[in-house]
């Protein structure tokens, strides 16, 4: 075995790991995605990002500009291993607040190939959970998962929604039917989804990142200064938002802090 070629890709390997901050679903990773690192033990990242949307008005004869305020804290608990929680604040919106989401990731210690499984599970009884596996290196990687556990979404009457349950990763399934010659949808989040992510490490403080998670495309720049650090990334709709009349305003701006 060469040992210098070895040691020089552990060490790459645990640098990569110590680089890892959150997603802004929660776990470290990229944008929308997690990536199969995970933080170094007794680290904590946190994370603020805003996201602006243009929902109806209440007399529905105007749009609104409203924010969600999402936070992120995450922890790496043990070797190979971190937790966290997500919340996101909904700003001037009439939309239902989303639920808290508690996260956790495991990544198997392999040296030379990075394996990782974890979930996204929600507290609410009506938005879904995400369980997933994602493998690959820092600069490249994919993986695949479920959601399970909430409520499929009903159509009462035209634009009028009961029982919308939302999942952090993934699409949407749609089911249009006709009744006495007016359509109405049902539904919800896709029970598979894969995934895939790119973080191109740039210099010491830049990384260029886009992924995938199934249902949107991002793509934008982290730029980390000693123990802070800013991101930037443009974001595509999301399918729950097409089917609620909620336009995305695309772009979502960050700040994440480390200790």
């Amino acid at each position: 075995m060469n040992m210098p070629r070895t040691a020089l890709l552990l060490f790459w390997v645990l640098a990569a790991s110590a680089l890892a901050a959150p997603s802004f679903v929660g776990p470290s990773g990229g944008f929308l995605t997690p990536n199969p690192l995970t933080l170094a033990p007794e680290r904590t990242e946190v994370e603020l990002h805003l996201q602006g949307f243009q929902e109806f008005s209440p007399s529905f004869l105007a749009t609104d500009t409203v924010f969600d305020l999402s936070t992120e804290v995450l922890v790496g608990v043990y070797d190979y291993m971190e937790l966290g929680v997500t919340k996101t604040f909904r700003i001037n919106s009439g939309y239902p607040e989303q639920p808290v989401y508690i996260n956790a990731k495991y990544r198997f210690p392999y040296d030379t190939f990075n394996v990782a499984v974890g979930a996204l599970i929600s507290l609410s009884g009506i938005d879904w959970s995400s369980a997933y596996v994602v493998m690959g290196w820092k600069v490249l990687y994919g993986g695949f998962g479920a959601n399970f556990g909430g409520r499929s979404f009903r159509e009462i009457t035209p634009g009028n929604f009961s029982n919308v349950g939302v999942a952090q990763l993934g699409g949407y399934s749609l089911v249009r039917t006709v009744v006495n010659g007016t359509d109405s949808f049902s539904g919800a989040p896709d029970s598979f989804f894969g995934m895939v992510g790119l973080d191109y490490k740039v210099g010491d403080h830049l990384e260029l990142i886009a992924d995938y998670n199934g249902d949107r495309f991002a793509a934008g720049a982290r730029l980390c200064y000693h123990s802070w650090g800013v991101s930037a990334a443009y974001v595509t709709q999301a399918a729950n938002d097409t089917l609620l009349d909620r336009s995305t305003q695309h772009y979502v701006v960050g700040f994440f802090g480390h200790w």
